[in-house]
């Protein structure tokens, strides 16, 4: 796996040289304040970090701090609000020291209240269905000890936490949110949500649906004043749109489908950016309805795609086939042995028999007890990666019977469906996650867990995901996970197409920016600057 590894990261350098390697440099200049930077959003950002949405969090990571981030060197947690904790010998307490010199944007101190008020009240609080309870249910509450002191009570053992609360958990303003009810705090008005303030390196100026958002500079910001004026976030759905305003000038990034590589890789005003993201592609699948609750029929759909011909045609190779939830990139972790469900027509065909499903020699659709095989797919508008990947299973799955319409419709509302708990109409999807850079995907595999959108439950998979939490030892972790991955390969509540390398133009005057994936160069904007 090292091998195969090294050797796709050597590609990607010979080939960013070849895009490159006449590009000039600003790497000797000084940063530089002012300017505004310029972003696109595929929907609207409700900048309110209880609801998730790749939109809404470029936004509120620019206004927000968490108690631990990611280091932008190898994506190990390090402080943030919290200059740094300790963990207890069994496990179950965690004690942060706070950072004494930050403040709210409205000016008030930051103090212990604000963490313990966002844990007990929003993130362990049953009336507020937050949708990353499933990263950090261990915690049972937290305690305040003085003004700069927090413990973290737990009610297991967990020696993973840190990595989770360096996911997407940003602390909130006691001082405003303590007498709202729980319903304002899972869906507060636009005129709530403008009242709120943050710590972050950006203070929310502007928000108007269906055209943009702005944050403009926090000249108290803890880690030091800001380079930039300003960040404008433009909502722009569809990524051709995006691209041609990228090479107007008036976007300064943007996420690239490999399709537009070739459109600005010769752009002098314009650097592309390969970035390390723990990520992967999937069709996901309503496990708990028909026909998807049968593991035969997923295992059928998954044998049924040529997932090697898929990426190489949609997304150029630009990528790595994706065989269960754990990220390549997690070498440490990865189960090189874990193949996945090979391309086959005939093993596709025999479970579908298997499972009940024969074909109708009149219509050639399968059936079972007269109902048809039919699968309705959905996924968003404006993306071409994943309209491509909807067409092409579609393709495959009409040969071995099924039946497939294909539904698009815009990111935020296709969301607000595959997250609406058991009772989501969404039978099978198209979308990707970016996850904790941790294999601990017990919130996304979990029983009954809250970004478990597949609904997939397999008993002993919980029992051996609650066991490597509990360790300490990564060798035992690492055999747990090995274990756990191929439990879910081999139960197929998804189909695993590939975990894409983050392709990122960039204007050539953006400087200061991460070298992983944006959503964790999000976390430090107050280091990027704009030459002239």
């Amino acid at each position: 796996m090292r091998s195969r590894l090294a050797l796709a990261r050597i590609g990607l350098v010979l080939a960013l040289v070849i895009a490159l390697g006449s590009m000039p440099t600003h790497a000797q200049q000084q940063p530089r304040s002012g300017g505004t930077l310029s972003l696109p959003l595929i929907d609207n950002a409700r900048v309110w970090p209880v609801v998730g949405g790749v939109p809404n969090l470029m936004v509120y990571k620019a206004a927000f701090n968490m108690l631990i981030r990611y280091n932008d060197q190898d994506l190990l947690p390090v402080g943030d609000l919290a200059e740094r904790w300790t963990i207890g010998p069994d496990g179950k307490v965690y004690t942060f020291t706070l950072r004494r010199n930050v403040r709210w944007h409205d000016g008030r101190p930051f103090t212990a209240d604000d963490v313990v008020f966002t844990v007990n009240r929003i993130w362990t609080n049953p009336d507020v269905p937050f949708y990353l309870r499933g990263n950090i249910d261990v915690i049972e509450r937290a305690e305040k000890v003085d003004e700069a002191t927090v413990r973290l009570h737990l009610k297991v053992p967990s020696f993973t936490l840190p990595w989770m609360l360096g996911y997407l958990l940003p602390i909130l303003p006691e001082h405003i949110l303590k007498d709202w009810s729980p319903a304002q705090l899972i869906n507060p008005t636009p005129a709530m949500v403008r009242s709120v303030v943050g710590t972050g390196p950006f203070k929310l100026a502007e928000l108007v649906p269906g055209s943009h958002a702005r944050v403009v500079r926090n000249d108290d910001y803890y880690a030091g004043r800001p380079f930039l004026d300003a960040i404008l976030y433009r909502v722009i759905p569809d990524l051709d749109q995006q691209l041609a305003q990228l090479q107007a000038g008036q976007l300064d990034f943007m996420p690239l489908d490999p399709r537009q590589l070739s459109a600005v890789q010769n752009n002098p005003n314009i650097r592309i950016n390969e970035a390390r993201q723990v990520n992967y592609t999937y069709i996901g699948f309503h496990n708990r309805l028909d026909p998807f609750k049968d593991r035969r029929v997923r295992q059928a759909l998954t044998h049924a795609i040529d997932r090697e011909a898929l990426m190489r045609n949609v997304i150029g190779g630009k990528g790595m086939l994706s065989n269960h939830p754990i990220s390549p990139w997690l070498e440490w972790a990865y189960n090189e042995k874990v193949k996945g469900l090979e391309y086959s027509i005939v093993k596709a065909m025999a479970l579908l028999d298997e499972a009940g499903w024969k074909v109708n020699p009149q219509t050639n659709i399968r059936e079972n007890a007269g109902k048809p095989l039919k699968i309705i797919l959905e996924t968003d508008k404006g993306d071409p990666a994943r309209e491509q990947t909807a067409v092409i299973a579609q393709q495959y799955w009409k040969a071995v019977g099924a039946d497939v319409e294909i539904r698009m419709s815009l990111f935020n509302a296709l969301l607000a469906r595959v997250r609406a708990g058991v009772k989501s109409d969404v039978k099978a999807h198209i979308l990707w996650y970016v996850t904790p850079p941790h294999p601990d995907i017990t919130a996304y595999y979990g029983c009954g867990q809250s970004t478990n959108t597949f609904h997939y439950c397999n008993p002993l998979t919980d029992r051996i995901l609650a066991q490597a939490r509990r360790t300490p030892d990564q060798k035992q972790q690492v055999a747990l996970y090995r274990q756990v991955q191929e439990r879910i390969s081999a139960d197929a509540p998804v189909v695993f197409l590939y975990h894409p390398f983050e392709l990122q133009a960039l204007n050539r005057n953006v400087q200061g920016w991460g070298r992983f994936g944006f959503r964790d160069t999000l976390n430090v904007l107050n280091r990027v600057w704009k030459s002239q």
